[in-house]
């Protein structure tokens, strides 16, 4: 655990008793990383290669005036009539939600980190879905009137309409209320018990599609812990909960059961023609509207070979994006409401509860984790948002040690999450699983003792992968796996011969809240220099990890060198003796090295300096200098000290 606490997490405490085996406490720790992007680039993993959308492109994704003039027409319509008798406002509800649809899925294409929860405006300032949003809420009576008005099943009797069925307006309440989550705050619904409580109620018993309208809405009341814990709502949630997963087993075997190819359920509805090849009348097949030279492939031998990385260079043009979009960010429609969704809905609303003990009473017995493992086997399934969902449930459920250790040692669930596609926003999941994984030692002992070195290989790779093209929250959360991980004999010489510290230098050395000397536009907004901080602080905290791991090693080297010298001195002096003095077996080393204190490590710093002679080489430091990172801390410590590198 001081590992964890190192690194600004807590131990994890809730009024359910849940924080007695917890390594960290996820929402703490997400809060504070994922507050914005870092750089320029307008696509995750631009490391990796070209953005996915550039810069001058955002443009393409501003709204349209035809689309625009519509939304503003309905906005208006329902603030100039709210009031009068008879009123029917369902054809302007969907009017904003059809609108706010087409641009959360032009959002999504722009690939945002999918743990940051600002304003879609202040992510990408151009796009569509946060220009509608402004407007929709600077209408603050309308606002009101979702969530009082349409929401309530009276609205029609005090409208003089007392026999129409008030099923349909609510559906289309939640589902604008869905589509404006974004831009939303929390305490609009939190705030208010009895809406909570309609929600339900009509998550538990409701019709579709109202019932997984609620669900998702009821997830975001969830994730507040004081409306989670009120006593009311804990014995609605031990109701639920079991419904819940009831549901989402019969919905994942009636999506996914028995197929053993990559489903396509998301490709021919969730894009639309937004995503569409647009120079497919041009393919040579015109069966399937791509060229792939030699021979044809399936599509599902094409799309497996695409996320394997193994695909042609014809395979990476902008034709196989079509194929390659709901595997690497995925959509999910809410309107008409399709399975993936409902099942989206309810591993959103279980998320936030997985970290409560009271869950692993429900969950243990009916089978949940292996639900989760079959949606991360995105190969399989072929829905990215719903691989995502599955992957951040199952890093909540990593709260509980039991958890943990059931899936990594029982369940040899950690090949599992090294399974998971990159890049994809599943894999930046993956990287708070394995980041959780590492705050727990004991568990991290038994990977390193009983798995193949081949899978360790993969985890260190995976993880170095995620610190270099991963989005922002996921480079943050690599980072902090790098400093637990140095901790453990085996994964520091993998990390080395991966070329880790190469890696981990990259992370800082471009950012430019360190280039100081350059003539470029260093404007950086608030957000931006925030979360750069951020990622100079814990790299900082990996450098210094690091290199205490290597220091142990190095004194525990000359250690056995100097036990080596005088066991060969007391030989020669007892070779004049009749018997030999007997061979001591060498005792194992331990899997995990006992990083220091600082007042310990200066101790083992003085030994250093006293065994190793003048024109000794200590490789990662000269590596370290060759890299030039001496030169980055020094302009760290000069410019940021005051709050950067108070890592002591």
């Amino acid at each position: 655990m001081s590992d964890a606490e190192e690194d600004g997490a807590s131990s994890a405490s809730s009024s359910s008793g849940s924080g007695s085996n917890s390594p960290i406490v996820p929402r703490e720790i997400l809060f504070r990383l994922s507050r914005g992007r870092i750089g320029n680039g307008a696509g995750g993993g631009s490391d990796g290669g070209p953005p996915l959308v550039s810069a001058s492109g955002l443009a393409d994704f501003a709204v349209s005036t035809e689309r625009l003039d519509k939304f503003q027409s309905a906005l208006k319509t329902l603030d100039d009539e709210r009031n009068a008798s008879g009123f029917d406002p369902m054809p302007h509800l969907a009017t904003l939600a059809d609108a706010l649809e087409a641009e959360t899925d032009a959002f999504y294409s722009l690939d945002p980190d999918p743990y940051d929860e600002r304003h879609p405006s202040r992510i990408f300032p151009t796009c569509g879905l946060g220009t509608l949003l402004k407007l929709y809420f600077k209408k603050e009576q309308t606002v009101q009137d979702l969530f009082r008005k349409y929401m309530s099943e009276t609205y029609w009797r005090s409208g003089g309409d007392p026999a129409r069925d008030p099923f349909e307006l609510n559906s289309a309440a939640c589902r604008l209320a869905l589509d404006i989550l974004p831009g939303l705050e929390p305490s609009v619904i939190v705030d208010s018990p009895e809406l909570v409580a309609r929600f339900f109620a009509w998550a538990e018993k409701g019709r579709e599609p109202l019932a997984s309208y609620a669900t998702g809405l009821l997830a975001l009341a969830m994730e507040t812990q004081s409306v989670a814990t009120d006593p009311e709502n804990r014995e609605r949630n031990g109701r639920i909960i079991p419904i819940m997963i009831q549901r989402m087993k019969e919905l994942q075997e009636a999506t996914f059961g028995g197929r053993g190819a990559v489903a396509s359920t998301s490709q021919g509805s969730s894009g639309g023609s937004r995503f569409k090849r647009p120079f497919a009348a041009f393919a040579k097949n015109k069966s399937d509207g791509i060229a792939y030279g030699k021979r044809r492939r399936s599509s599902d031998d094409r799309t497996s070979a695409l996320l394997n990385g193994a695909a042609a260079a014809d395979e990476h043009s902008n034709s196989s994006w079509a194929e390659l979009e709901p595997h690497i960010i995925g959509h999910f429609p809410i309107h008409p409401l399709t399975d993936v969704a409902r099942q989206v809905f309810i591993v959103k609303l279980l998320t936030p509860l997985a970290e409560y003990q009271e869950f692993l009473s429900h969950s243990h017995d009916r089978g949940f984790m292996q639900m989760l493992s079959a949606y991360i086997d995105l190969r399989r399934t072929g829905e990215a948002r719903l691989a995502f969902e599955a992957t951040r449930c199952l890093a909540a459920l990593f709260v509980h040690k039991k958890s943990v250790n059931e899936w990594v040692v029982s369940r040899g669930g950690l090949e599992a999450l090294l399974d998971v596609p990159r890049p994809s926003i599943a894999a930046t999941a993956v990287a708070q699983c394995l980041y959780f994984i590492a705050c727990d030692g004991e568990t991290m002992e038994k990977v390193c003792a009983a798995m193949p070195r081949a899978v360790l290989d993969k985890l260190v790779r995976y993880v170095l992968w995620c610190m270099q093209c991963s989005h922002e929250t996921g480079r943050t959360l690599a980072l902090l796996f790098f400093g637990n991980a140095c901790a453990f004999r085996v994964l520091l010489g993998i990390i080395d011969q991966q070329d880790g510290l190469r890696i981990l230098y990259n992370t800082i050395s471009t950012l430019k809240i360190l280039q100081v000397d350059e003539d470029t536009d260093l404007y950086l907004s608030e957000d931006q220099e925030g979360a750069q901080k951020q990622v100079v602080r814990q790299a900082m905290v990996a450098f210094k990890k690091y290199f205490e791991a290597h220091l142990i090693l190095k004194c525990d080297h000359y250690a056995a060198r100097q036990q080596s010298r005088e066991l060969q001195m007391q030989q020669l002096n007892s070779a004049a003796t009749v018997s030999p003095l007997p061979r001591t077996p060498r005792p194992a080393r331990p899997v995990k090295l006992q990083l220091t204190a600082g007042a310990t490590m200066w101790d083992q710093l003085n030994i250093l300096m006293g065994q190793m002679r003048f024109r000794d080489k200590w490789g990662p430091v000269e590596a370290f200098a060759e890299l030039g990172g001496i030169t980055v801390c020094l302009t760290v410590s000069s410019i940021y000290s005051a709050d950067l590198v108070q890592v002591y």
